[in-house]
């Protein structure tokens, strides 16, 4: 078994669910498209700021960066208690 191209699929799997989970609760057509929708009454009288933008961008690849960050951190981590063999 390998863990660690499991454990990148399953991040993999995780981060795409997070950005079209998050990307749908952040309405993302209403923030970065034209205003025309009906679910986007209200978008107009709030423009968006340069903040706001890198707080969406942070929201969205801030989370699943930092979850491969922590995952790979702990492999190495993990990898270093496992002892090596040796070849006779």
């Amino acid at each position: 078994m390998n863990f660690r191209r499991g454990s990148f699929r399953l991040w993999i799997v995780a981060a795409t669910g997070w950005l079209v989970l998050d990307g749908w609760a952040l309405n993302l057509p209403c923030t970065f498209g034209s205003y025309s929708a009906p679910w986007c009454y209200g978008w107009e009288r709030y423009p968006l700021t340069a903040g706001s933008y890198f707080r969406t961008y942070l929201e969205l690849l801030g989370v699943p960066l930092l979850a491969l960050i922590i995952g790979t951190a702990l492999f190495w981590a993990i990898s270093g208690f496992v002892g090596r063999q040796r070849s006779n």
